[in-house]
């Protein structure tokens, strides 16, 4: 099988990028999602190759998304609506994924 340690999801929001448009990129650590052994120690000790801890990786991430944003103040306020709401549904999704299924 594949060695994963982690799996991003992108969202893109602007089909019709310009040099003045830029696209609208966020991520998200969709890991939990895709692999029945996330909590196995082996896989773990993957994830700890890349990054110290889920803290400090979901830091990063929230840091991107973050810095990703306040470039796009000027940006449609529905656009920036939809990503929202999209990366919500997203946190959802994988927390529900993640009670619901015992994959151990």
């Amino acid at each position: 099988g594949k060695k994963l340690n982690y799996i991003l999801g992108f969202t893109h929001l602007s089909p019709n990028t310009t040099p003045t448009t830029p696209p609208k990129v966020a991520i998200t650590d969709i890991t939990r999602r895709y692999t029945r052994q996330f909590r196995t120690p082996d896989f773990q000790s993957r994830r700890r190759a890349v990054c110290d801890s889920e803290l400090l990786s979901a830091m990063t991430i929230s840091q991107f998304n973050a810095a990703w944003s306040s470039q796009q103040q000027s940006s449609n306020d529905k656009l920036v609506a939809e990503w929202k709401a999209r990366c919500e549904m997203e946190e959802w999704e994988l927390k529900r994924c993640e009670e619901e299924t015992a994959w151990g």
